[in-house]
């Protein structure tokens, strides 16, 4: 899996906004280190689940805390 597949569909038919492809790549570039600073109602969980959901299948892991 590459970069690239981020701007795919991801967790079940949800798309992505651009800043929230954005703040993947940030994660991913920092090591998969980061925090998640945004509004309200501008898709944290969402954002999160797909760092969660790229690491796992990157890694091959079933646990992320």
């Amino acid at each position: 899996m590459n970069l690239v597949d981020l701007e795919v569909i991801i967790l079940n038919k949800i798309i992505l906004r651009d800043y929230q492809n954005t703040a993947i790549k940030n994660f991913i570039n920092n090591n998969y280190i980061g925090l998640l600073e945004m509004a309200t109602g501008t898709g944290k969980t969402i954002t999160s689940l797909s760092c969660s959901n790229f690491f796992i299948k990157l890694k091959n892991l079933f646990f992320v805390l």
